[in-house]
């Protein structure tokens, strides 16, 4: 993990920054590490929603910040079903079952499909952190061809 601030490497379990005094917090997607006069400079690598949207080279995921929106538009959708599902109960089977339907039903159905929806949710989220955090690793692995005019003045 690196300081978003500075590019300073942190210590697991930090909380600041032993550089620059920043909070630590975890990056949405890694530093992007560039070279300047031989020596590699972290820049964040941030990128709004709108930018992410329409970036036809697919650097940055636009899944990480959607999901939220995603999830609770999922829950809204589940309470006005099971609603559906109570009013339907009421209107073509006895108020009996009407009444179940309101207190086990769709309460267990609601309960029911957000849990499945926050387990896809999450996979999903796992599943993009993972490619993000591969593509951090190997930025640091094998870092970015020197510009040809540094190559030419180092020679």
């Amino acid at each position: 993990m690196f300081c978003l601030q500075c590019g300073t490497s942190l210590d697991a379990g930090s909380l600041f920054c032993a550089n620059c005094g920043a909070k630590a917090t975890t990056p949405v997607s890694g530093p992007d590490p560039t070279r300047e006069n031989g020596n590699y400079i972290f820049t964040a690598q941030a990128k709004g929603f709108f930018e992410s949207l329409f970036d036809f080279s697919f650097t940055s995921l636009v899944t990480t910040k959607l999901i939220k929106v995603l999830y609770g538009l999922s829950m809204v959708v589940l309470a006005l079903v099971s609603v559906w599902f109570v009013a339907i109960s009421f209107v073509h089977a006895s108020p009996q079952a009407g009444v179940l339907t309101l207190l086990f039903g769709a309460p267990l159905f609601f309960l029911f499909g957000v849990c499945f929806m926050r387990l896809i949710s999450e996979y999903l989220i796992v599943v993009f952190r993972i490619a993000e955090h591969t593509a951090e690793i190997a930025q640091h692995v094998r870092p970015k061809e020197e510009p040809a005019e540094i190559k030419s003045s180092s020679q």
